[in-house]
């Protein structure tokens, strides 16, 4: 009577499936740790735009005034929380004529977190992202005003209880309408994004494509 031969796999089979396994691991963990760096920048620049959507829709909500600041105070001093990673801070600033850029009693304020590996006002880019209708230099455009090419950059933009951005001084003194548009462009060294503000209020959310050389 002939013997049934056994199904299964050999030492050796399962050996050579574990080395395909292994290869295939390790081409695929630096493409998936690439793409995950790559996405906070793309988070990042996603958590500016919600900063100026929110500031705005809650200036026109409570008719105060609120403030965006990108990653830095009214002195350019950069905000870096407890675990050492840069964050954006919306303030809500009070009604007009008690404002004064500062966090007083009873009035809030939220901080967004940066992604690791993202630098705020940081870019190897070129050229001007569309929408950005600011005069300043890049990566950060925005200028305390009066907009003037070589004013002094503003880490900061004030919105009006109409939802109107304006632009703000280093002592809080706010321009008028038509001063606070601008750009403010994050990379992480590889990927660069632009976070866009028009003179209305406007948002646009704009990647650098390397290969063609152009937003979109």
């Amino acid at each position: 009577m002939a013997q049934r031969r056994q199904s299964g796999f050999t030492l050796v089979e399962v050996m050579v499936v574990v080395g395909i396994i292994g290869v295939l691991a390790a081409m695929a963990v630096p493409r998936l740790r690439d793409w995950m760096i790559d996405n906070r920048v793309r988070a990042t620049a996603m958590t500016v735009a919600d900063a100026f959507y929110l500031a705005r829709s809650e200036a026109m909500r409570t008719g105060n005034n609120f403030v965006v600041f990108l990653g830095a105070d009214l002195a350019g001093t950069p905000f870096i929380d407890g675990a050492g990673r840069a964050f954006i801070r919306v303030l809500d600033d009070g009604a007009p004529g008690t404002s004064n850029c500062t966090a007083d009693a009873g009035e809030g304020l939220r901080d967004f977190a940066v992604g690791d590996g993202v630098q705020i006002a940081t870019t190897n880019v070129t050229v001007n992202a569309p929408m950005d209708t600011g005069v300043g230099s890049r990566p950060l455009t925005f200028t305390q005003p009066p907009p003037a090419a070589g004013n002094p950059p503003a880490w900061f933009v004030r919105f009006r209880p109409d939802g109107v951005p304006v632009g703000l001084t280093a002592l809080c003194a706010a321009g008028r309408v038509g001063t606070g548009g601008g750009g403010v462009y994050i990379t992480n060294g590889r990927v660069d994004y632009s976070i866009s503000l028009s003179t209305l209020g406007g948002v646009r959310v704009s990647g650098w494509q390397q290969g063609t050389g152009t937003w979109n």
